[in-house]
């Protein structure tokens, strides 16, 4: 397509004129002067060319060899095509090539804060020249491990909003590459205090005989500590001046008080925000007996089954208290011959029988020579149990890097989660781990040693009572061979010459650079992307082509740009809430990655189409969630003549990728099944002979993003079923999930099994539910739970049973765990 020097002016102005703007200008230059410059940046100016001419010639897809067991393919690199027409030649002006990631600074708030439940989360961060430019869609930040969705990002900073932190450490991760995809990472603690300061001996309580009183409350905050400052006393609704407040308490002297009750109300704050509110009441009754200085206070928790009751008594007028008058009851039990009754008080402490855990009523009523009578009532709390710390793991072996968590629960006063400690081989982690209202984990910063480690963990409850579990496990370092050959996979990076990629721009197209990393320039929003890990199309094969269908779920009209291993193959635009479908011929590879630099979030599709009408689909990956450490229910290699089954790892990032790949227990030495090395851009795919079992676990050791999937044909009924799976990343884990099985379906067409991979380093229980009733599996004797041992998979025959959803619930989960399920015919 040729267009008039016009045109081609205008055009230009404008492409520059967005690229200036955005710090970048990505131009043509012809193939012949790129072999000089491999991976450099390069721009031209041609003054005397008349005419653009788009390059005609397609780009021919790299071909796998025919006696290869294992594949890879990446993108070419082959010519990228340039202009041509005019006299003129072009002149190649190189610039530096930047290697030199962003550099994170300004983190907020700042490593080792002590923080409130809810804070703003930030950093900033710069690109070094020579620079092209920070790539939005890579700069985020996780808190333990979990992305922040809803930030604000600018050309130098991110801010995210959270709230609802738990109580205690929590770690932070920044991350920002650059266009050409060099990144970093910087990772920081802080503290959460979610938990409001104590308020307790609170007096006067009971009656009074006396106008004139001592309004006191004392304060606690194990963490924060309390801000005196914040503290307000009322009496009757009115505030009340003349206090002396401090950290650990206040004190009102109040007067002229009228006869009847009374209500006071405290409130303080901690030092990061958390605030506590403790109301009473009192009355005062000048011919009364003065009852005081209840003990226990009331609303606290003791740790002993014989706490001593203690009051105090205050005469009224001349009249003397009668001690045989006194009686006091627990739970309305007359106690009171156990009583040490005295005019002055009286003290308990229940011996036989003890109390039990849980709360209790204490009241008291008095009576003087003089007539006059006293009474108080009130409540307290027993906890003499510890808290329970189940689901300790690792145990046994585990491999080098293993996620070391346990669970903790509490009947009586509840976890006090700021007092939660873990230590390894003796060095303290708690900084490092993540905590929530009923359990600890963490991964360790290195990888461990191989040999025998301990573990120490401790919590208490709010009560005071504190456990400790201690429990060992024996690390098995990653044997730098298979221990079950695999003819290893060495890919040279694809293409060392920056790729051509095209974007739509104001109806026309811009030829430009994307710098080797999937980079479009010429764009101000920030691109969304998302990944497959494969595409084949079927024209060579005898078979319907496989679709992309790219839905557009955001505002206005989507720009749309597909690669197949970093080649530009298809681009469209996509009305808002429309859908466009790409198949893409004579093309095999992989990653896919389908970029929208307009900015609009999609939903990305890719159907395999069956001969037997049905499609088998498989969502696309976010870029933002994909991950180093990938999980798949299982991995069977098929008899002779019984199809196939491909395992596919594509890398998604920036550095060649040095990939692990077990099968089973990644802590014993046979479950290693292969190691890949895969260029950028590029992915392997792979039969495992002979191998069958689960969960598969896919490492990337060197940290590069992946997307993984398997592919498999089965003959069914005289025709070859394919479909696709993909991989899981490892903090996706969920512990329910639901398939559907069509009731329309014929008995032939019905998935027979139902495969669960517990990927966990502890059994688990399983709940399976078909069209919302529990299916009793019949497993164990009187239980409808079956369990699925740790690092194992397991098989449950649908044989029989109704269509409907399936679902499966894992009972009991603890942090960061859950289940893989797959459906088979």
């Amino acid at each position: 397509m040729k267009q008039t020097k016009k045109n081609h002016r205008n055009l230009i102005a404008t492409a520059l004129a967005l690229m200036l703007a955005a710090g970048l200008v990505a131009v043509t230059t012809p193939a012949g002067q790129l072999a000089a410059a491999t991976s450099a940046l390069a721009a031209y100016s041609d003054a005397s060319a008349d005419e653009y001419q788009t390059p005609d010639t397609p780009a021919v897809p790299d071909t796998p060899p025919d006696d290869a067991s294992d594949e890879v393919y990446g993108g070419n690199a082959g010519t990228a095509g340039g202009g041509t027409g005019g006299s003129g030649s072009p002149t190649l002006v190189l610039a530096a090539t930047d290697t030199t990631p962003p550099v994170l600074s300004g983190f907020i708030p700042a490593d080792g804060s002590l923080i409130g439940p809810a804070a703003t989360f930030g950093a900033s961060f710069v690109d070094p020249a020579p620079s092209d430019g920070i790539a939005p869609s890579t700069v985020m930040i996780h808190i333990d491990n979990r992305h922040q969705y809803g930030c604000t990002i600018t050309d130098s900073s991110i801010s995210c909003n959270k709230s609802g932190l738990s109580d205690g450490p929590h770690r932070v991760q920044a991350y920002a590459c650059d266009i050409d995809y060099n990144c970093s990472s910087s990772t920081w603690n802080i503290t959460v205090d979610a938990i409001a300061p104590a308020i307790s001996g609170n007096q006067p309580t009971g009656t009074l005989n006396s106008t004139s009183a001592t309004l006191t409350a004392a304060f606690s905050d194990a963490v924060a500590g309390v801000d005196p400052a914040s503290a307000a006393v009322t009496l009757d609704g009115a505030a009340v001046s003349g206090c002396a407040a401090a950290a650990t308490g206040v004190s009102c002297p109040v007067t002229s008080l009228a006869e009847g009750s009374h209500a006071v109300s405290v409130d303080i704050s901690d030092r990061v925000g958390n605030h506590a509110t403790q109301t009473w009441t009192f009355t005062v009754d000048t011919a009364a007996v003065g009852v005081s200085g209840q003990s226990p206070a009331a609303g606290s928790w003791q740790t002993s089954a014989s706490p001593t009751i203690s009051v105090a008594f205050i005469k009224a007028g001349t009249g003397e208290v009668d001690p045989a008058s006194i009686n006091l009851y627990i739970d309305g039990a007359d106690v009171s011959a156990g009583a040490d009754c005295q005019s002055t008080g009286l003290s308990y402490t229940p011996l036989s029988p003890q109390l039990e855990d849980g709360w209790h009523t204490v009241s008291v009523t008095v009576r003087d020579s003089a007539g006059h009578d006293g009474s108080s009532s009130w409540s307290f709390g027993v906890d003499t149990a510890p808290p329970a710390i189940t689901g300790a793991s690792p145990t046994g072996t585990a491999a080098a890097s293993p996620t070391i968590s346990a669970a903790f629960s509490d009947s009586g006063s509840g976890i006090a989660t700021q007092t939660a400690a873990i230590t390894l081989d003796g060095e303290d982690n708690t900084s490092g781990a993540t905590i929530s209202a009923d359990g600890i984990s963490f991964v360790p910063a290195e990888a461990l040693a191989a040999g025998s480690h301990s573990v120490q963990f401790s919590i208490s409850d709010s009560a005071g009572n504190e456990q400790t579990a201690v429990w060992g496990f024996t690390s098995v370092a990653a044997p730098q061979t298979p221990v079950t050959p695999v003819t290893p996979v060495s890919v040279a990076t694809a293409g060392t010459l920056p790729s051509m990629v095209e974007v739509w721009l104001d109806g026309g197209s811009v030829a430009g650079f994307g710098g080797g990393a999937w980079s479009i320039s010429g764009f101000l929003a920030s691109a969304n992307a998302y990944y497959l890990p494969w595409y084949e199309s079927g024209e060579a094969l005898g078979r319907a082509a496989d679709e992309i269908v790219i839905k557009n779920t955001g505002a206005g009209e989507a720009v749309v740009n597909l690669f197949v291993a970093g080649e530009r193959r298809w681009e469209g635009k996509v009305a808002e809430g429309g859908s466009a479908t790409a198949s893409v011929p004579n093309v095999t590879g992989g990653p896919v990655k389908i970029v929208c630099p307009s900015g609009q979030p999609l939903e990305v599709t890719h159907n395999i189409k069956n001969p037997d009408g049905k499609v088998a689909g498989a969502a696309g990956i976010a870029e933002e969630s994909l991950e180093a450490e990938l999980l798949l229910p299982r991995y069977e290699a098929p008899a002779a003549g019984q199809g196939s089954s491909h395992l596919v790892i594509a890398n998604a990032g920036g550095q060649e990728a040095a990939v692990d790949v077990y099968v089973g227990d990644p802590g014993a030495p046979e479950s290693l099944k292969g190691h890949y090395t895969i260029a950028a851009n590029a992915a392997a795919r792979s039969d495992l002979p002979d191998v069958n079992g689960g969960p598969v676990r896919i490492i990337c050791t060197n940290g590069q993003p992946l997307v993984a999937g398997i592919e498999t044909v089965r003959p069914v009924k005289g025709q070859d079923i394919r479909q696709e799976i993909i991989a899981t990343g490892v903090t996706r884990l969920e512990n329910r999930t639901v398939n559907t099985r069509d009731a329309a379906d014929s008995d032939a067409n019905m998935p027979k099994n139902l495969y669960l991979a517990n990927p966990n380093d502890r059994d688990l229980e399983v709940e399976l539910k078909i069209a919302g009733e529990t299916v009793d599996l019949g497993e164990q004797p009187d239980e409808a739970l079956p369990l699925i041992p740790r690092q194992s998979l397991k098989q449950i025959d649908l044989s029989g049973l109704p269509a409907g959803p399936i679902e499966i619930v894992c009972q009991e989960c603890g942090l960061g765990e859950g289940l893989l399920g797959e459906l088979s015919r």
